[in-house]
């Protein structure tokens, strides 16, 4: 999709062919599709794409650490990929960088980092999560119960994002409300998101879950 540029009418995520005068946007999105980045906490913790392909650095080696501006997010409980229990997960979308509108889950015992994130970093100082660029850094820890049980909790830092980008990629999401479909249609309790990002949950569960009974607690930020 793409029309002639206007200036009075041009949208900040928006950009221009100066040889054609093409309008297109910078970031790709279809209606409910996002590329799927993952964290296995699984060992000393690790990322991939779509559960098969390793986030590399620039020397090929697998990235230490994963950075990213969150533009929505939602904490819920909910019984996801066949786990066979409920469970707290926090989801993200962001822009990767290929300007890609893009998710990544967190789940369990990797929700509280973000939620003691908000609170000291966000809440207190007058801040939304999407205001920073986070990085997520896996610490393999150890069950005090059992010595051979050891998986990864990531450890987090911030800082303050663009605030031309934050101001762009909110009206990119109030326009698109980009969501992600394959996790959409797990039944979940959300307890807190940005949103917009709620409202087009919501929209997408009326029609998937018309005929169950959802439960849905939400405050939106």
């Amino acid at each position: 999709m793409w029309r002639k540029a206007s200036t009075k009418s041009m949208k900040s995520y928006e950009k221009v062919n100066e040889e054609t005068g093409e309008v297109t946007n910078k970031y790709l999105y279809f209606h409910g599709m996002t590329k799927d980045y993952r964290f296995d906490a699984r060992g000393n913790g690790s990322f991939n794409i779509n559960g098969k392909k390793p986030l590399l650095d620039a020397k090929s080696m697998p990235v230490k650490s994963f950075t990213f501006q969150p533009i929505e997010f939602r904490i819920f409980t909910a019984d996801m990929f066949g786990r066979g229990r409920i469970e707290q997960w926090i989801e993200f979308l962001f822009v990767d960088p290929k300007n890609i509108i893009a998710s990544i889950c967190f789940n369990s015992t990797n929700v509280e980092p973000f939620e003691q994130l908000m609170k000291e970093e966000c809440i207190y100082e007058g801040l939304k999560i999407t205001d920073l660029v986070i990085t997520a850094t896996p610490q393999q820890v150890t069950s005090k119960k059992d010595p051979e049980k050891k998986w990864a909790i990531v450890s987090l830092t911030s800082e303050l994002a663009n605030p031309e980008n934050v101001i762009e990629m909110t009206e990119f999401c109030n326009d698109f409300k980009p969501f992600n479909k394959d996790l959409a249609k797990y039944p979940c309790v959300i307890t807190m998101s940005k949103s917009a990002y709620y409202d087009s949950f919501e929209d997408v569960l009326k029609i998937e879950y018309q005929n169950q009974d959802l439960i849905s607690e939400n405050t939106a930020i």
